[in-house]
């Protein structure tokens, strides 16, 4: 059976209720066993080799140089990495984080409802979904010119991406910036997002 590594903490930002909801989204997804930890300095403890991918799912302030180095090998050398959500506006100094994402957090708005649209993408690793709205934060990023937008939202008629996908080395990486309100890991187009984007990582 293929594992992952998770990432995830928090209390509040994200709280007890989207780590639990997103804890038995994950439990859902078949042939893939999950192992969680809390701390990123364990990474640099563990054998990253052992897992197909990792997750984070988090909003840390401190990353130390023996754990970012930890998963920047792993990706080079073919591992996989799912951000989510507030992961991207952690470590909001530390350049090469977000050169390994691939994007950086700017800001957001209001928890509000907005529309999700997929792009059309030749061999993308998501199936088609129809239009959908979420109520959660849209965060507004600044990405890399490379990184594949695989779904989106308009904002002031300019296309700000929700999901994205890059190589990196012979890594991959995914990225969805959903999942600040619970309810969201129980839309069934952001459940598939999540699960296929797990499987296209563990591939």
């Amino acid at each position: 059976m293929k594992q992952i590594l998770v990432v995830a903490s928090g209390l509040v930002h994200p709280n007890y209720f989207c780590h639990r909801a997103f804890r038995k989204l994950l439990s859902s997804i078949k042939g893939i066993r999950f192992e969680f930890i809390s701390e990123l300095s364990e990474l640099s403890r563990v054998s990253l080799t052992s897992y197909e991918a990792i997750i984070f799912y988090f909003h840390k302030s401190k990353l130390e140089d023996t754990a970012l180095e930890a998963v920047e090998r792993y990706i080079f050398n073919g591992g996989s990495l799912l951000a989510v959500h507030s992961a991207s506006a952690s470590f909001k100094q530390n350049k090469r984080y977000f050169n390994l994402l691939g994007g950086k957090f700017i800001n957001h708005g209001k928890i509000e409802p907005f529309t999700i649209k997929q792009a059309s993408i030749p061999d993308s690793p998501f199936q088609f979904t129809d239009d959908f709205t979420v109520e959660d934060e849209l965060y507004i990023h600044k990405y890399k010119e490379d990184v594949s937008v695989h779904y989106y939202s308009e904002v002031n008629q300019k296309k700000e991406p929700v999901v994205w996908t890059r190589e990196l080395g012979k890594g991959k990486i995914a990225y969805c910036s959903l999942g600040h309100r619970a309810s969201v890991f129980k839309i069934p187009q952001v459940q598939q997002i999540i699960e296929q984007s797990v499987k296209w990582l563990a591939r």
